[in-house]
């Protein structure tokens, strides 16, 4: 789907998309804007621990802190990877990125299988599977 909507085995649920709108895999680059477009696998989801527990989730969650980051600079070797802030190169600050997008707080995020890198996706509301906790 291309409408700020996912559909998460048979669940639709919302979804925040880059301001370039969605292209096709193979047509987007670094920079633009664009969140992909197809089916990718979940990895884990990232939390703000101060928003609350962890989701409920089949996935593994995963708490950021602060001073946590996305290099979004291509060129780096840590291109599409987690690191600490303040990185050298190009960063996205993953504790601000998951405050609020177009005035709404996110819960949670997900890296997705991307080029076999992760991208990363916020999610306006849990993006995982129910599930239980043990």
């Amino acid at each position: 789907m291309s409408d700020g909507r996912f559909d998460l085995g048979g669940r639709i649920v919302r979804c925040a998309l880059g301001k370039g709108g969605v292209k096709p895999a193979a047509d987007k680059r670094e920079g633009d804007g664009a969140s992909p477009l197809g089916t990718w696998v979940m990895r884990r989801i990232l939390y703000r621990p101060d928003r609350g527990p962890p989701p409920l989730t089949a996935l593994p969650a995963q708490a950021i802190a602060p001073d946590d980051g996305w290099c979004d600079a291509a060129a780096d070797p840590n291109y599409n990877r987690p690191v600490k802030l303040p990185y050298p190169a190009s960063a996205e600050h993953l504790w601000i990125a998951m405050q609020f997008v177009r005035g709404e707080s996110l819960p949670g995020a997900s890296p997705l299988a991307h080029d076999s890198l992760p991208v990363l996706v916020l999610a306006r509301h849990a993006v995982s599977p129910p599930a239980t906790r043990a």
